[in-house]
């Protein structure tokens, strides 16, 4: 009795093993399946986001009170004050058409003073030539550029002129062109002062005289 009692037990267990086994590979099957059928994951092909520049508003649209300017930072003189002056002001302070809320820069005024004298005298003079030898270059239009700003200016009836420029630097080292005409010259900016031109300005001056 009890030989054919284990065998049973025997068989039952090993019922129980083949069963337990028989799920332990359905489960790993799954697994596999569940690994081979699962999808690539996608690479995202949006760029990293990048947040636009900052807007800066330029000055160029603002109306700016040269004279209240030049008034405010002590460059306003009388014309027979000759050459170059130049102060450094901050827009946002100063006023005169300037916002005072909006992109603060610092800028340069440059006020240059100059005096054209004429002489029609030919060839070389061997005497220092004084104001006696020389006449005003008189109510004339002269074209003016430093570095990349131009401008035209009239002269008075003493031949004096006024260049006023607002810059991003110091323009004293900066070549000065002034022009009359077809006739141009070219001198540092911070060393001008009276110039006395060559004879071919003194042309319309000697026709006007006559």
């Amino acid at each position: 009795m009890f030989p054919h009692y284990n065998q049973i037990l025997a068989d039952k267990i090993s019922m129980k093993r083949l069963l337990f086994l028989s799920s332990q590979l359905f489960f790993i099957g799954l697994f596999f399946v569940g690994c081979a059928t699962k999808k690539p994951v996608e690479q995202s092909s949006s760029k990293t986001y990048s947040p636009p520049p900052p807007v800066i508003e330029t000055l160029k649209n603002f109306s700016v009170n040269m004279n209240g300017l030049k008034n405010d930072l002590g460059l306003q003189r009388a014309h027979e004050s000759l050459g170059y002056q130049e102060k450094t002001f901050k827009t946002c302070q100063v006023g005169n058409g300037y916002p005072s809320d909006r992109n603060c820069q610092t800028k340069h005024l440059v006020v240059i003073h100059f005096q054209l004298m004429c002489r029609d005298s030919e060839g070389t003079i061997s005497t220092i030539l004084t104001l006696a030898d020389l006449q005003p270059l008189a109510q004339r239009p002269v074209i003016w550029t430093l570095k990349d700003q131009s401008n035209t200016v009239q002269t008075d009836s003493l031949g004096y002129g006024q260049i006023s420029v607002i810059t991003s630097a110091p323009q004293n080292h900066q070549r000065l062109k002034l022009s009359v005409g077809n006739d141009f010259l070219y001198m540092k900016a911070g060393e001008i002062t009276r110039v006395a031109t060559p004879p071919s300005w003194c042309e319309p001056f000697t026709s006007a005289s006559k």
